[in-house]
């Protein structure tokens, strides 16, 4: 309760005195149950967040199978800089969303640059499935990997050729991590945290794939009731350890291959499928090159060819006497 408070007392501070307290400069969007808070050049990114609303929380209430009876804020913010400031935390710099649980609070960073605006919508649905995520299991101790698969695969993410790629590197480095230790994934560096989040969502899928004829509310309210490992045995038929090794047996067999693809991998397979037809280009000539020195000798008595096979260095002189 002390460090609700805190957080509560450090927002209230940090839109009153910042830009966000200043009416001339940002503007509230309240849609539903969010407040969306904005600046004014974003408001085209406000839009497209109540959009994304309207199109997403309806099916969030339906996967985790409860009701949006909370309010949730919404800051839309214009660097990396404040992004850090409004978090209040060391988050890393390749984060590109946060939601904060204690006060409900989904942060977003303003697309810049290059940025794809799919990104952006990505990642504001990846933070609502935390969210929802939070709502169903507060308190019950379920491993990072799970809660992070499950919103990459509720924001729309798929195993597609870069994220296979991604696996299939790992897999011939040996890099693959442990799905216990993608706990600590906010202090991974950027490819190693890709791979994580690779990781998770492959392992949601998997389970997706094992649950056969049982639903996720059935795998969720296992959960609930029994706890996490039980919910293994009881509905997946085997334990965290088995699971793991099958998950990964599965990935091994799916995507190992993929390497391949690579643009270096491609250039030396390029390179070597030249030589190699190089050389059979080669061989056949002298093979059709042979056969018609065979045929002109046959009919003709003699090889018709532009250039004649050097003396032995062992020449019979008793015929040449004759």
């Amino acid at each position: 309760m002390i460090k609700e408070l805190h957080f509560a007392i450090i927002f209230l501070l940090i839109f009153c005195f910042s830009g966000f307290g200043n009416t001339n400069q940002f503007k509230m969007l309240r849609h539903k149950n969010f407040l969306i808070k904005y600046e004014l050049n974003s408001e085209k990114l406000a839009l497209d967040v109540r959009s994304l609303i309207n199109q997403n929380v309806n099916r969030m209430e339906e996967f985790y199978n409860i009701k949006s009876e909370f309010t949730v804020n919404i800051f839309i913010v214009k660097s990396p800089k404040e992004f850090k400031f409004y978090s209040q935390s060391s988050l890393p710099d390749w984060t590109g969303a946060a939601y904060l649980s204690t006060q409900d609070i989904i942060l977003l960073k303003k697309p810049v640059g290059e940025k794809p605006k799919l990104n952006f919508e990505r990642d504001f649905l990846h933070e609502l499935s935390h969210l929802y995520f939070e709502k169903k299991f507060h308190g019950v101790n379920i491993p990072v990997w799970y809660n992070e698969g499950l919103a990459e695969y509720l924001s729309g993410k798929k195993i597609d050729l870069h994220s296979g790629l991604i696996l299939s590197n790992a897999i011939w480095a040996k890099t693959i991590i442990p799905l216990n230790a993608i706990d600590s994934l906010l202090s991974f560096p950027q490819q190693k945290a890709e791979l994580a989040y690779v990781q998770s969502l492959s392992a949601v899928l998997f389970i997706k794939e094992k649950l056969n004829e049982h639903k996720w509310h059935d795998f969720q309210d296992v959960i609930l009731d029994k706890g996490w490992p039980t919910a293994f045995i009881t509905t997946l038929k085997m334990d965290e350890i088995d699971f793991e090794i099958s998950w990964y047996k599965h990935i091994v067999d799916k995507y190992r291959w993929l390497f391949i693809l690579n643009v270096e991998n491609l250039i030396w397979i390029l390179l070597l499928l030249v030589l190699a037809l190089g050389m059979y280009l080669v061989r056949n000539r002298n093979k059709k090159l042979l056969k018609k020195w065979e045929f002109e000798e046959e009919i003709y008595g003699y090889r018709n060819s532009n250039f004649s096979e050097p003396e032995s260095d062992f020449t019979d002189l008793s015929k040449k006497e004759e």
